[in-house]
């Protein structure tokens, strides 16, 4: 028997397998959810993973290491919700609660297998997406531009492109 190969269907495993081969230093919590730390070009991010192995999904979580305080709230809103409009997978949230930021990956395989190379995409895009979009964010928390401004800046030319082929649309 290969001890190598993860379980077929156990989709902790392919993830944990995963983090094992690339170096990634993590806990496991309560033996649904995983826990690592990653530094990013900006700042650093917690990320938890969350799998529901009988629903076939798993869930990437990041936080944005800032707590937006009440009076913020809207703008940061706003400025989730412009930065959304772009994304084509993921979604930032913001926790009207608690004031904290996170960005969130997932994938359903219902049907089929779990692999490291959908393990690997699903983190890339989740800490890259979550790196990009923060700069923004703190420079909207801190007053240097407003939501538009932050998005502008950061999407450029896809922005105006993906706008021009919305209204060729309508």
């Amino acid at each position: 028997m290969d001890w190598d190969v993860p379980t077929p269907g156990n989709m902790m495993e392919v993830i944990t397998r995963y983090f094992e081969q690339e170096n990634i230093n993590y806990r496991r919590i309560d033996g649904k959810v995983l826990h690592a730390g990653f530094q990013g070009r900006h700042l650093n991010y917690q990320v938890l993973v969350m799998v529901h192995e009988e629903k076939r999904r798993a869930v990437f979580h990041s936080t944005v290491p800032v707590r937006v305080q009440q009076e913020q709230r809207a703008v940061v809103a706003e400025y989730i919700c412009r930065a959304n409009q772009g994304l084509m997978l993921g979604k930032f949230e913001l926790d009207f609660e608690s004031g904290s930021v996170t960005y969130k990956t997932s994938i359903d395989v219902d049907g089929g297998e779990l692999t490291m190379e959908m393990v690997r995409t699903l983190l890339h895009v989740n800490l890259s997406t979550t790196d990009r979009y923060a700069t923004g964010l703190i420079r909207v928390l801190y007053g240097d531009l407003r939501p538009a401004q932050a998005i502008a800046e950061l999407e450029g030319h896809s922005a105006m492109r993906r706008r021009a082929a919305q209204a060729a649309l309508n």
